[in-house]
């Protein structure tokens, strides 16, 4: 009996490419696809049905694109993190903002009525 050889071929840059860019599509569909998911889903369930979406469409030679696909994936999760740690960070800075204001407006309103009770000490005087 003669032995089966399977050669598998490495995928191509372009084929690389196009995997990393529908693992980028993937996951901006995860606002629509949170509707349909159950409610406690979050972005990892997501990227695991959309792994298993993906090795299910490809064949065992596209299966050497899943680590692209995820590469893809995982790039726009952490832009999106990184903008939504931005996000609060801006946001923190205006409380602490809004903060420094308030005190500064009640230190004005002592300050002011300070300066009216002396006023009328040094006017009845």
């Amino acid at each position: 009996m003669q032995a089966v050889s399977r050669t598998t071929s490495r995928p191509n840059a372009a084929e690389r490419a196009a995997a990393y860019r529908l693992g980028q599509t993937a996951v901006r569909h995860w606002p629509a696809a949170r509707k349909a998911l159950p409610q406690s889903a979050t972005v990892a369930d997501w990227r695991s049905k959309c792994m298993a979406d993906f090795l299910a469409s490809m064949t065992a030679d596209g299966a050497a694109l899943v680590a692209d696909y995820l590469a893809g994936f995982d790039a726009v999760v952490a832009e999106a993190n990184e903008q939504a740690a931005e996000a609060v960070r801006l946001a923190d800075d205006a409380a602490a903002d809004a903060e420094r204001a308030r005190l500064a407006a009640i230190a004005a309103q002592n300050a002011a009525g300070a300066a009216c009770a002396l006023a009328a000490a040094v006017k009845s005087a």
